[in-house]
């Protein structure tokens, strides 16, 4: 319409397992970092356990963790998407689950509210990599 507001900032992409949100405002259009990411078959899934009653540091403690891994490519301005209510649904307890992946990784998630909370992701595949021996690398 006309009337509308008419400098899109940002674009909102609908993907199979995921919401993309493009920042049109910064340089090569960066995604926002999506603050509820459920990006839990990024590899596939191989095992996944479940622990209740957990020390109480611990999820600040994964959380704090995670925050601090490196996180590249985003853009620097807040989540545009606004609105909506969470219910007050809750436990009383820590809860996490951890998933094992395919691809070698270990995901922590804070299952103690109603949505899934990503904490932090350990990346295993290097400590099970073979080293090369040396008579590999020669060329006979």
């Amino acid at each position: 319409w006309a009337n509308d507001f008419q400098d899109p900032y940002a674009i909102v992409v609908l993907l199979q397992n995921d919401l993309v949100v493009i920042d049109l405002t910064s340089p090569g259009y960066p995604c926002f970092e999506n603050p509820y990411p459920m990006d839990l078959h990024e590899s596939p899934v191989t095992a996944c356990q479940y622990y209740a009653n957990c020390p109480m540091d611990i999820i600040p403690a994964l959380y704090s963790t995670g925050k601090n891994q490196k996180k590249m490519g985003f853009s620097e301005k807040p989540w545009p998407i606004k609105g909506g209510l969470w219910g007050a649904s809750g436990t009383s307890y820590p809860e996490i689950i951890i998933t094992g992946h395919a691809d070698g990784s270990l995901k922590f998630w804070d299952a103690s509210s109603v949505t899934l909370q990503f904490l932090y992701k350990l990346k295993t595949a290097k400590v099970f990599e073979k080293p090369k021996r040396p008579s590999e690398d020669k060329d006979d």
